[in-house]
């Protein structure tokens, strides 16, 4: 039998007919998934104050902190998340970031049976919870929020939130829903594509009324994605939850995330998606879904939304290639844009990356306590170096949730890098990401 985070499900391919087994249970449905959203005053236990919510399953903070090596940008009492002026103080908020959207099982390829039957190993999956985990596993305060079928593979996901320190009073269970089934397919260079199992799924049917915007309140950020924007009524409950955040001044960020086999056509999620930009202060896209948005390369398409939204951080990843930012004060015509390369390692499977990733460059942005767009050269260099040593760790392991890293994983990783003058990085590679707005310069002020 084949195990994934602590569970025990084995898919057998082949040999006259498909088998699926399915253990650790239904159970009854509860609403929350075993989280708890507590009131220190008995006498009113739904009270809107964010003091009065208490996350009993997020881990504390661990040492550490963004862009090895010290650095101007670094806080010099490493390792705490603080800020007054980025989504609320930390100490009035219970979490650093609610993570929002689909919750789902990945199967991933795990070999073959001894009568030569293809394996698939049970993992949670999902962005928005790979990257709540991701962001937890990093010493961050987190929740999620979604829908999962009230079966054995919805009570599986929950317990492993739980154990990777993710407060799941957002989480809900549906009786009449089964969880998503997604199965990944990798290619031999480690890349992935999925087969989605998702039609009438839970995390499709997750409403307006389904959300404590409590929970959202009480978080110096909050996270979505472009998966959860596919279907309704999940499409509006998680713009809504953008916008609760949104008017609460707290942190919004935003990951496309495309998967065209799960929209009912390109324009619709072209549509969709680009509807959801102005929400957002941190977007984080890949090169592909830059094309897809925008018809344009990933230079371009950061002019265009700098142009277009004034979005104060947008992200580009380029794989192998590493990322470019691109930071844009709202106060002013000015900004900052910054380049940094990806680590080199073996890799192994890439599934997860970009969530691990993101989850480092938010960690990061709440670390240096400002605005994203008001991040200066020295913060983008090792907000970037930061997110590339963490998304880089996840492609060496099998797994999305399984591989992510430590925080003290992603430090000595970043502990191999030379120090340049703007940050952390190392130019190695001659296809290394050029400056977006200057020819031949990695770096700049415009």
């Amino acid at each position: 039998m084949v195990n994934g985070d602590g569970g025990g499900d084995e898919l057998r391919a082949g040999g006259g007919g498909d088998e699926l087994r399915a253990g650790g249970g239904g159970g009854g449905s509860r609403a929350g998934g075993g989280g708890e959203l507590r009131s220190d005053s008995a006498s009113d236990p739904r009270n809107d104050s964010a003091s009065e919510l208490r996350n009993d399953s997020a881990s504390e903070p661990r040492a550490g902190g963004c862009g090895g090596g010290g650095g101007k940008s670094r806080n010099d009492n490493v390792g705490e998340l603080r800020s007054d002026s980025v989504g609320g103080s930390r100490a009035s908020c219970v979490y650093d970031l609610v993570s929002l959207g689909e919750i789902l099982i990945d199967f991933t390829p795990a070999g073959s049976s001894p009568a030569g039957d293809a394996l698939f190993q049970r993992n949670l999956g999902g962005g928005a919870v790979n990257l709540a985990c991701a962001f937890a596993n990093l010493g961050g305060r987190c929740a999620f929020i979604g829908k999962a079928g009230d079966d054995g593979f919805g009570h599986f996901c929950a317990g492993v939130l739980r154990a990777r320190g993710v407060d799941v009073a957002g989480l809900l269970f549906d009786k009449s829903r089964g969880t998503t089934l997604a199965f990944v397919h990798l290619s031999e260079d480690g890349d992935r594509s999925f087969s989605f199992y998702r039609r009438g799924s839970a995390d499709v049917s997750l409403d307006v009324c389904d959300i404590d915007e409590r929970i959202i309140r009480s978080s110096r950020a909050f996270h979505f994605g472009g998966v959860s924007l596919t279907d309704e009524p999940a499409r509006s409950a998680t713009m809504h939850g953008a916008r609760v955040a949104k008017g609460a001044g707290r942190l919004v960020s935003f990951d496309p995330n495309l998967r065209l086999n799960l929209w009912q056509s390109p324009q619709d999620a072209k549509d969709t998606l680009l509807a959801a930009f102005p929400l957002a202060d941190v977007v984080k896209l890949s090169e592909e879904e830059a094309q897809f948005l925008f018809g344009l390369g990933y230079r371009d398409a950061l002019r265009e939304i700098a142009r277009r939204y004034g979005t104060p951080l947008s992200i580009v990843t380029l794989a192998e290639r590493g990322a470019v930012a691109v930071a844009v004060a709202r106060a002013s015509a000015g900004g900052a844009e910054c380049s940094s390369p990806a680590f080199d390692v073996d890799i192994v499977d890439t599934t997860g990356a970009g969530d691990c990733f993101l989850s480092g460059a938010l960690r990061c942005i709440l670390e240096f306590g400002k605005p994203p767009g008001d991040l200066s050269q020295d913060e983008l260099a090792d907000m970037l170096a930061f997110a590339n040593a963490a998304g880089s760790l996840v492609c060496t392991k099998m797994g999305a949730i399984a591989a992510q890293p430590s925080l003290e994983e992603v430090e000595r990783m970043l502990a191999t890098r030379v120090k340049l003058k703007y940050g952390s990085g190392v130019k190695t590679a001659s296809d290394e990401p050029r400056g977006i707005f200057s020819s031949g310069k990695d770096s700049i002020l415009w």
